[in-house]
């Protein structure tokens, strides 16, 4: 799947070469590409043991991590906040997409960088479900609005899919909580988008005027909180293979 990412065996770069066939890297001489090229067509992997060659077996490693609210999405020091690096520990691992300091929920980390690509570019249309308390009352037409295209003014929403929801029985509480106000209504939206652009899904509901109080992202794609339950601060690994359905946390 990639590149060999260990200490180069010759300080003349210019006299190594990466084969590639499948998810396998053979290192090896160039003087002898041409031989190692049938070796590696051939599958036969038996030659691992020669001192010339290197033959790497590359996993995509990918990460869930339940970002609890207020921390930034980043490993380096914040000068007011905590970071991604006071909850995990998984060396060379980047945010395949971001969520706000204010918004809780789910993110995925991996070390590819065409899944992260994969994951988080727009063109590949993953799907990114949120559940919302807006404050105010959602009827109708404010559901349709946020379905439809809205103009934001730097840009146009695509097509969303919205509907009222009451909040699931796995939701933590959050520390500290939301301020309501005794007079006006809170209630809950799901809202799935395939662009997650920045702070989108607030502009939206602002747009309604049905300002976001509490923002939980609680799906990626095939991944959710509610099929990987994962309390704020806690992280798993789960199988990167071809960004599965039906991947899980081991």
């Amino acid at each position: 799947m990639g590149r060999y990412s260990g200490p180069a065996p010759s300080s003349s770069r210019s006299f190594w070469t990466c084969i590639k066939h499948k998810s396998f890297v053979v290192l090896c001489p160039t003087l002898y590409t041409n031989i190692l090229t049938e070796v590696v067509l051939e599958a036969s992997f038996g030659l691992s043991s020669s001192p010339f060659i290197e033959i790497v077996n590359r996993q995509m490693t990918l990460v869930l991590f339940n970002k609890p609210f207020q921390v930034m999405c980043q490993f380096s020091t914040h000068a007011t906040r905590p970071t991604l690096a006071q909850y995990l520990d998984y060396p060379g691992m980047y945010p395949a997409g971001r969520l706000d300091a204010d918004s809780e929920g789910l993110m995925l980390l991996t070390d590819d960088g065409k899944l992260q690509h994969r994951i988080s570019h727009p063109t590949h249309k993953a799907e990114k479900t949120y559940l919302v308390q807006v404050e105010g009352m959602p009827d109708a037409a404010k559901l349709q609005r946020l379905r439809s295209p809205l103009d934001l003014g730097d840009f146009i929403t695509q097509p969303a899919q919205v509907m009222r929801v009451e909040a699931p029985h796995w939701l933590w509480s959050r520390q500290p909580p939301i301020r309501e106000r005794a007079n006006v209504p809170t209630h809950w939206l799901k809202i799935v988008i395939t662009e997650g652009k920045n702070r989108q899904v607030r502009r939206m509901t602002a747009q309604v005027e049905l300002p976001t109080l509490r923002l939980i992202r609680t799906a990626i794609g095939p991944f959710s909180l509610e099929k990987n339950p994962l309390l704020p601060g806690d992280a798993c690994l789960v199988s990167a293979d071809s960004f599965l359905p039906d991947s899980a946390c081991r």
